[in-house]
């Protein structure tokens, strides 16, 4: 009778793909978490700029106290700016945020709306997806009120 002691080859050919098996999957979780930060992050940037733009067109707005032209006079000069009557504005963006006249670049657009009801001027300001732009589903949004007596808006 032949006694065969197990070979130290094959202990270690199964330590061997146990370690890469091991391997693989935690590559495969950390790629995943990864993706999911970076997901995370452009969101992030996302809600920051969304942010900034609202309050940029409502600091303009309150500044000139409640005159929407005056916020549309303060991007006349913009390629960006789409006249759709003369109570609204709408800016487009790329989606790095940058300022486009291209409407096949546009990943996002502000949309702001002026309009007056005694003693108040409100502005409405809206921040959308290009591809969802005057549906309900806005990015962020955010109303301002500016009191204006009858002296102020005849002024103006």
């Amino acid at each position: 009778m032949t006694n065969y002691s197990p070979s130290r080859n094959g202990l270690f050919l199964i330590e061997l793909i146990i370690s890469i098996f091991f391997f693989i999957i935690s590559c495969a979780a950390a790629v995943q978490i990864f993706a999911r930060s970076y997901a995370i992050s452009q969101e992030a940037v996302t809600c920051s700029n969304t942010v900034l733009y609202t309050q940029n067109i409502a600091e303009l707005f309150l500044g000139s106290g409640g005159n929407f032209d005056a916020v549309k006079q303060a991007y006349a000069d913009a390629d960006i700016q789409r006249d759709t009557d003369d109570s609204s504005l709408l800016l487009l963006f790329d989606k790095d945020w940058s300022c486009t006249d291209n409407e096949e670049l546009a990943a996002y657009a502000v949309y702001a709306e002026g309009y007056y009801r005694s003693p108040f001027s409100y502005i409405d300001i809206y921040i959308y997806e290009y591809k969802a732009l005057y549906t309900e589903n806005y990015i962020n949004k955010q109303t301002v009120k500016k009191y204006k007596n009858n002296f102020e808006f005849s002024r103006q």
